[in-house]
């Protein structure tokens, strides 16, 4: 049985990964909104758009990867498990 401590950690450890992927994904955002509306006549937040999409899938993908039991080694997870972990968290 898991205890609330091992809980608490995965969980801020998913949301620091979350936050990380947020920061790398809101400049994407902001190139998406510079194609979409190059004179900016939309009042959106283009870098918003960006940052939750990408601090939910990071969020996911880490916690998901604890769950499977995924623990740091030196070779990782394979490629394929992690790409389906990745697949799972961004749909």
């Amino acid at each position: 049985m898991v205890g609330l401590k091992t809980w608490r950690r995965r969980v801020s450890r998913a949301a620091l990964a979350g936050l990380g992927w947020a920061i790398g994904w809101a400049p994407i955002g902001v190139l998406a909104g510079l194609m979409v509306d190059p004179d900016g006549s939309m009042d959106e937040m283009w870098g918003a758009i960006g940052a939750y999409p990408g601090f939910l899938s990071g969020f996911l993908f880490l916690l998901l990867m604890q769950i499977s039991g995924i623990r740091d080694r030196i070779g990782g997870p394979s490629a394929l498990r992690a790409g389906s972990l990745g697949a799972i968290s961004g749909a």
